[in-house]
């Protein structure tokens, strides 16, 4: 059976580890790092997950390797799920997948730290934590493998350093033990544990959790009958009403005073979420590696001996060779062994991941490399080595000892820091062709070794000897039937000049125009930019996508940099980090990193969070040292309330969001010292009742009778621990706990009031007083939500409005749906606030529209006389505004969604007086719209990729892209250039379809070329004729596709130049993967054989539908 091994990622800046694809064309393996940045970097390659089982991780258990793990296991969750609807819907079984991983201890306590936000059913996951223990031997003295199946067979290698003492993880006395916070105490008369019982039982506990989180039993639909009082809120109740006997929503008092013990049905949390803190557990030192060796292969058939023994050619001849035995003329019974030749070992490698220096010796010492039943047949040494090992004189050694096999290399010190997503990489030069100010080229180094890095490397460029060579993406080592190195797929290196030649003259035309209106137009662009405050003020845009990182948008992450103030990171999604690393040059994001003062998560959804560990482990790195702190966050602030000068020296990072959030980070810091020592784990109070507050919230592990589990920040210290004036948020409609949030800066940021300005104040939400051109810098972010009327309440006045605009107009449905916003709906929400200028980002991965806005002067004069007349309007036209966008039916979908969510969110304990009623936000009945803040859309008939939209004159609108970075003093620029690049999506966009129809045809002559060598394998087919003729035709076919010239044989040679082509060598089975729909629509998996360009294409689809 073939099979071969791809390099997939190499060390780069937003690609940290190393990524193998074992490749057999039944199944898929992983081998390597699994770090943040992964699954992008597959989808960049065209490498698919259907196949994909098993996962073997390597290395510590630390962020960087284990980063990018719970985004693809939602992923191959999802497109699984999609699979096996397409199956029934086709009168198949679904398949049965359990998707098993290993890697070094703390795997299963990585996993289950995240049970807050993460719920799939009908993925059963298997993870093993491999222990640093004696070798398991069979009876003739060979160590055991950790992994056998039908394929291949695997030994892992637990390496512990010489200097085995790594930090240890935060800790402190007043932690309680781990059986007080999860229930009481066993009776004074019960046996005492031994450790090892003790340590068993809570593997056994979080491995349940694990269990729990993909394949629970746990249905939405099931009641539960619980007395009030014994019910844990908050949560949606329910009654059955005597008369009628249908169930319906409670809504009597609660607690209830006159009846408490009143019984009321109620949905109980998934299983895993009920677990309100994990065993402890404390970082481990021991990095895995392992050796791979195929199974053996069958022997070469004999024609001769058949001959001899009298077996005619044809269906006999394969059975043999398929291991069945036959008759031959004179009825005798033949068996395969007695027409094969002797079965030869597999093909193997070995995958040997060294962190530091200090992994050498112990590994060198292992056993297995005398072992010849375990390496005979290896071929290779994969070698994934840490930041000064390649130069390592005993490793040297070692591998000269061994160089008569083939050793590849993937480090810091022998690879650079290429571009590793080619097609973003390719965009963002093309939006710099048209737009320098906004858009340069993303940070790489094809040359420097060691590379740079914000926090420089401690190692030097390392020489390869003759027999190793430097990992290479698409680097593929041929295993079966025979081994072979082959560069032929390594991915081209990025050239910036191919990706500029692919501007048509027309889009070059739209962007010189807009360039000559934005000069024409610097006098009112000054004038405009002197009303602003903060005009040096920074928005960094980090990820523009929805749901799932695609080849063009990575997830959800924004960046504020306020001069003198510091910078605010709104959301995180995955790979957050490396975004910065690409966007900024390693001196510049060093200062950034120093001057983070807060990172706002919006909601607990993978898409927002997973890159936070990341970004604050760099923090921690470059501000501290990764030296912990000696004080808990309770005590540092009792010290800076006595002492406010304190808080610059503590130089602690705030991270505000929901309490799960705090749970998590606390939960993983017993995995990895990442910097959580150093955090204000803040948790925020709706702005419904009153103005929010902070509050420094304590993890349960921490909380007993004693202990404050919560302290209130007093609003007098924000400016010297934050940076900021006031902080305020309110709940939005989209799953539990999801909050927008308004920022707003002291009042030095605000500019001077101009003689048009009045006195008017702010709403009591941190707005400032004065008019609006005289306010302070204010940004409000909305995360993902439904239009909220409470937020254009608490973000009255902003300077930015960052707001999500995940749909298209004309597809408002799938917005209630998925309780995103339309267009069309955050723009109105920037008109309701009065913002200054409104960036929409959070695109659907599946939807290029974007909007053109065209200026309503009527509308700006009625605005601006309602700005003199009333600058605050009051809430119940904010709240009549807001429900004019939503009908009857979007409220039964929110209140369904909200039933949901209680069901299977964690038990928060904070924020629940202030839950939002869907509804109606505000309470209040519904108002008509005020005409002038009304939104008109119309569909752009003349360009399919755009939405005409009027909107008033007064507020300026920005479109975002990856990497893009803009003054607010240039937000007028900003907005120009949406027709430039309206016109480069759709020229990429029909690029795409060329190349997904070239893709295609190529797929179907090979598809031909392979029935008919088939064929004319079974002698159906004769050369010359018949199927020969046939082939011949299938490549004269390919020849004219291949030589049609022009454009399209242009496009394809630029597409591999610039790294956007083939994966896994080109040569596996295509497996078109549809999920272009959401969950609930499932999409479907056909098993056929597809083009590279049109197969990724629709994986990108198939993936988006996971975080929703």
């Amino acid at each position: 059976m073939k099979s071969h091994i791809q390099v997939l990622t190499t060390p780069t800046a937003d690609t940290l580890g190393t990524t193998l694809l074992l490749h057999f064309d039944n199944k898929r393996y992983l081998f390597g790092s699994l770090g943040e940045g992964t699954q992008r970097a597959m989808n960049q390659l065209g490498s698919r997950l259907l196949k994909t089982q098993e996962i073997f991780i390597t290395g510590r258990s630390e962020w960087c390797n284990t980063g990018g793990l719970m985004g693809m296991m939602l992923t191959l969750s999802d497109v699984l799920a999609a699979h096996n609807v397409d199956r029934k819907e086709r009168g198949l079984d679904a398949t049965p997948k359990v998707l098993s991983m290993f890697g070094p201890p703390n795997l299963n306590h990585t996993i289950a730290a995240c049970r807050s936000f993460v719920f799939r059913k009908g993925m059963p996951i298997n993870a093993v934590d491999i222990k640093d223990e004696e070798v398991k031997k069979d009876e003739s003295g060979t160590p055991v493998p950790l992994f056998v199946d039908a394929n291949t067979n695997v030994w892992a290698m637990s390496i512990t350093p010489t200097d085995s003492v790594r930090p240890s993880a935060t800790s402190t006395s007043r932690k309680r033990s781990y059986d007080e916070v999860n229930g009481p105490e066993p009776a004074a008369d019960a046996p005492k544990e031994t450790p090892e019982e003790t340590a068993a039982r809570y593997e056994q506990l979080t491995r349940s959790v694990v269990n729990e989180m993909f394949n629970s039993s746990w249905r939405l639909d099931a009641l539960i009958p619980k007395p009030l009082s014994e019910v844990q809120l908050p949560a949606t109740l329910f009654r059955r009403n005597n008369e009628t006997k249908s169930i319906e929503k409670y809504t009597g008092p609660v607690p209830n005073p006159d009846d408490p013990d009143i019984t009321v049905l109620v949905r109980e949390p998934w299983p895993a979420a009920k677990m309100l803190a994990l065993p402890p557990t404390k970082p481990a030192p021991q990095a895995i590696s392992y050796i791979i060796r195929n199974q053996p292969q069958r022997g070469k058939f004999s024609v001769q001996k058949a001959v001899e023994l009298g077996v005619p050619k044809g269906i006999l001849w394969s059975k043999l060779q398929s291991g069945t035995s036959v008759q031959n003329k004179l009825g005798e019974t033949i068996t395969s062994d007695m027409v094969l030749e002797a079965p030869r070992r597999g093909r193997g490698v070995a995958v040997v991941d060294l962190p530091t220096p200090s992994y050498v010796e112990p590994l060198i010492q292992r056993e297995e490399w005398a072992c010849e039943e375990i390496m005979d047949g290896v071929d290779a040494f994969v070698w994934i080595l840490g930041p000064g090992v390649a130069a390592d004189p005993t490793l040297k050694r070692f591998m000269a000892d061994r160089g008569h096999l083939k050793h590849i290399v993937s480090s810091v010190d022998v690879t650079p820091n290429r571009i590793s997503f080619d097609s973003v990489s390719g965009a963002t030069l093309r939006l710099g062709k048209m737009d320098e100010k906004r858009y340069g080229t993303p940070h790489y180094d094809d040359n420097v070794l060691p590379q740079e890095r914000f926090v420089p490397y401690n190692s030097q460029k390392a020489e390869l000897p003759e027999f190793a060579m430097a990992a290479e993406r698409g680097l593929t080592l041929k295993l079966e039937p025979k081994f072979e190195v082959q560069d032929k797929e390594i991915v081209p290196r990025f050239d910036p000049q191919t990706s500029l030649d692919m501007l048509s003259e027309e889009v070059l035309a739209i962007a010189k125009k807009v360039k000559e209106s934005v000069e024409s137009s610097s006098e009112q662009f000054d004038d405009w930019r002197r009303k602003i405050p903060m005009p040096e003020a920074e928005i960094i845009a980090l990820g523009t996508g929805s749901a799932v990182p695609s080849k063009y948008r990575n997830v959800s992450a924004t960046l504020v940099r306020v001069p003198g103030y510091g910078s605010y990171l709104l959301d995180a999604g995955e790979n957050t980090i490396g975004q910065l690393r690409r966007v900024f040059k390693p001196a510049e994001l060093a200062e950034v990193l120093k001057e983070l003062r807060v990172i706002w998560l919006s909601h607990m959804h993978a898409d927002h969070i997973l890159g936070i560990v990341g970004v604050i482990k760099a923090w921690y790195e470059v501000v501290h040292g990764c030296q912990p702190s000696g004080e808990t966050a309770f005590e540092a602030m009792a010290a800076i309330q006595e002492d406010p000068g304190l808080a610059s020296e503590k130089k602690r990072l705030a991270v505000i969001s929901n309490i799960s959030m705090v749970n998590w980070l606390s939960e993983y810091a017993a995995v990895e010292d990442f910097g959580y020592s150093h955090l204000w784990p803040l948790a925020i109070t709706n702005n419904k009742l009153g103005p929010s507050t902070l509050r420094l919230q304590a993890p349960p592990s921490f909380r007993s009778a004693d202990f404050i589990a919560a302290v209130q920040v007093p609003p007098a210290l924000y400016p010297q621990l934050f940076g900021l004036q006031d902080v305020q948020s309110v709940q939005v409609v989209h799953c539990h706990g999801a909050m927008a949030v308004s920022l707003t800066w002291p009042d030095e940021t605000a500019r001077l009031p101009d003689e048009e300005a009045d006195n008017s104040s702010g709403s009591g939400s941190g707005s400032g007083s004065g008019s609006s051109n005289n306010k302070p810098f204010k940004v409000s972010y909305s995360g993902d939500c439904r239009p909220c009327a409470a937020f254009t309440r608490i973000g009255r006045h902003s300077t930015v409005l960052v707001h999500e605009a995940t749909f298209e107009d004309g597809l408002e449905g799938n917005a209630v749906a998925k309780r995103h916003s339309t267009t069309s709906e955050a723009l109105a929400i920037g008109a309701r606030m009065r913002a200054k200028m409104t960036l929409l980002t959070h695109f659907s991965q599946r939807y290029q529209k974007l909007p053109v806005i065209e200026r309503e002067e009527a509308a700006a004069a009625n605005a601006e006389d309602a700005d003199k007349m009333d600058v605050d309007v009051d809430d119940d036209a904010a709240a009549a505004d807001v429900d004019a966008m939503r009908d009857e039916d979007e409220v039964a979908a929110e209140a369904a969604a909200e039933e949901e969510e209680d069901a299977m969110a964690a038990q928060d304990d904070v924020n629940d007086e202030n839950e939002l009623p869907l509804e109606n936000p505000d309470g209040l009945p519904p108002k008509p719209i005020a005409p002038e803040l009304l939104l008109k859309t119309e569909d752009n008939g003349s360009d399919p990729l755009a939405t005409r939209i009027k909107a008033r004159s007064d507020m300026r609108v920005g479109v975002a892209s990856d990497y893009m970075r803009v003054k607010v003093g240039e937000f007028a620029e900003l907005e120009k250039y949406v027709p430039a690049l309206q016109a480069l999506l759709a020229e990429e966009a029909r690029l795409e379809e060329l190349r997904a129809e070239e893709a295609r045809r190529e797929a179907e002559a090979r598809e031909r070329e392979a029935l008919e060598a088939k064929e004319a394998k079974k002698g159906k087919g004769k050369k010359g004729g018949g199927g020969g003729g046939g082939g011949g035709g299938g490549g004269k076919k390919k020849q004219k596709n291949n030589g049609e010239g022009g454009k399209q044989k242009e496009e394809q040679k630029k597409q591999k130049e610039d790294g956007e082509g083939e994966g896994e060598g080109g040569k596996q089975e295509q497996e078109q993967e549809q999920g272009n729909k959401a969950r609930v629509d499932q999409g479907q998996e056909q098993e056929q054989e597809q083009g590279q360009g049109q197969q990724q294409q629709e994986q990108e689809m198939q993936q988006e539908a996971k975080a929703e």
